[in-house]
């Protein structure tokens, strides 16, 4: 079940493409979701120090920091935008009404993605512009390796409904099965599901049908598509699922962590750079 999305906001331009995803999800899971800023320094306040400051200085050194004022501002703005487009309604407290709504938790430290990630059954991240700042990647580097839950990455431009035409990324690995698995809400309610192989030394043109008999058991009819093996894999994926106008990729991710550095595996690391659609990962 997918009951709590967790939204971690950056300021960025990606954050209204990750607001409109995450509401289309939560409208089609009947789901809640939160909304949060996440700031990467703390609030100046005035030190408590045996001598007075110089005249000023304490106001000049604020008024550094008064931009983030704003930003909370208009981070709250485009989630009221978002939250109205969608007819959401405001709930505070658990359980909620039941079915779709949505809550603001203003400003949270940034470190705080991995401990409020960990109590969502889904985190969503906006896609990283090229004219935004590397917020966005830190937040994604971070929730990617650390936070332990799947994951929906919007795409530029966004999509106001997901979920209706769903294709996976097969390969029979543990990763995509995770991913399969933690995308099983959004399968169920799939008026079309396409499973996609690429055979490879390590994955059988066969995989896909073994898919297609699972998903079978839970009530859900999918297609298996076997696609010729050509490089970038990355990119084959991407011009099969937009052939089938899918609205969702369900993907399993590679992920290496090394010396506190995060590597991501090809053909993830392609999807995530060219995705037209949005994107479902876990590992």
């Amino acid at each position: 079940m997918i009951r709590r999305i967790f939204v971690p906001l950056t300021g960025g331009g990606g954050d209204p493409a990750a607001l409109a995803v995450a509401f289309a999800a939560a409208a089609r899971l009947g789901a809640h979701v939160d909304a949060a800023l996440l700031r990467f320094d703390q609030r100046y306040t005035r030190p408590k120090l045996s001598e007075p400051l110089p005249p000023g200085l304490f106001e000049e050194i604020a008024s550094l920091l008064g931009d983030h004022d704003a930003e909370e501002d208009a981070a709250e703005g485009r989630f009221e935008e978002a939250r109205n487009a969608a007819a959401a309604p405001l709930c505070d407290e658990a359980p909620g009404p039941g079915g779709l709504s949505a809550r603001w938790l203003g400003v949270r430290p940034a470190e705080r993605i991995v401990r409020d990630g960990r109590l969502s059954d889904l985190i969503v991240l906006g896609p990283t512009l090229s004219h935004d700042s590397q917020r966005p990647n830190v937040i994604r580097r971070a929730a990617l390796a650390t936070a332990g839950r799947p994951l929906l990455l919007a795409s530029k431009p966004s999509r106001a409904n997901i979920g209706s035409r769903v294709a996976i990324a097969w390969n029979g690995s543990a990763s995509a099965a995770q991913a399969v698995s933690a995308a099983m809400p959004l399968l169920a309610k799939a008026a079309a599901v396409h499973v996609l192989t690429v055979p490879t030394e390590r994955t059988r043109s066969s995989e896909g049908e073994r898919l297609v008999d699972y998903l079978k058991w839970h009530g859900i009819a999918a297609e298996a598509r076997v696609l010729e093996n050509r490089e970038p894999v990355g990119s084959m994926l991407l011009a099969m699922a937009g052939a089938l106008d899918a609205d969702l990729l369900v993907m399993g991710g590679y992920i290496h962590s090394r010396l506190q550095d995060l590597l991501l595996g090809g053909v993830t690391a392609h999807v995530f750079a060219h995705a037209t659609l949005p994107i479902f990962i876990a590992r």
